[in-house]
């Protein structure tokens, strides 16, 4: 549309009272509802700011997953007690296999916890690949929010973070150890109590 006089028309606006408050304290719907002054309070479904669909960030489904998760206690991952592990004489067993499988370091390390953290992790966590057509490990995605903030790693940087090996490793378990099966049908079929376990 060319420019004419009476396009380029402005109306005039009262600064003093139409300013917005300062950046820091504007929220956006995009990172609604945070930050929050209080952690583990839930969120207000019905507030104006929380919209009912938002690609951007949070809305009515993500918060309502996220007041489900209040309910939960976020507790560290359990570990293998190292003590009862050399008793039974299976340590540098255990510890061989977790290293041949790349996953020692989450078993033997322990985090400090942010739990309310992970509640927004989990509650927005999304795996999305850049092509949908062929997705592969290679163009895939980790993606969540936390914080107000869109997060997005490569699964080959998240690996790198906890210390995954990326490429496969050679470990096998045999699939017709008879002891090893029975044990397993012996447990799933709920036959096993715990008091009455011995060793032989």
């Amino acid at each position: 549309m060319p420019r004419t006089k009476q396009s380029a028309k402005r109306t005039r606006v009262n600064l003093a009272s139409n300013t917005p408050p300062p950046r820091g304290q504007q929220p956006t719907s995009a990172s609604y509802p945070w930050p929050r002054e209080q952690e583990g309070e839930p969120i207000d479904l019905n507030s104006p700011m929380l919209l009912d669909f938002n690609c951007e960030g949070w809305d009515k489904e993500i918060a309502g997953r996220y007041n489900s998760l209040l309910k939960a206690d976020i507790l560290p991952t359990r570990f293998g007690h190292a003590e009862t592990l050399a008793d039974l004489g299976i340590d540098e067993d255990v510890f061989e296999t977790l290293q041949a499988m790349g996953i020692a370091p989450l078993c033997y390390q322990a985090h400090e916890l942010y739990p309310d953290l992970a509640r927004q992790v989990l509650t927005t966590a999304t795996i999305t690949y850049e092509d949908s057509s062929a997705p592969s490990y290679a163009n895939c995605s980790f993606s969540f929010m936390a914080g107000g903030e869109y997060c997005s790693l490569s699964l080959d940087k998240l690996n790198e973070i906890y210390e995954i090996a990326n490429e496969p490793k050679r470990v096998a378990v045999a699939k017709t150890f008879a002891p090893s099966n029975a044990l397993w049908d012996f447990i799933a079929n709920g036959n096993f109590t715990p008091g009455k376990a011995y060793q032989s």
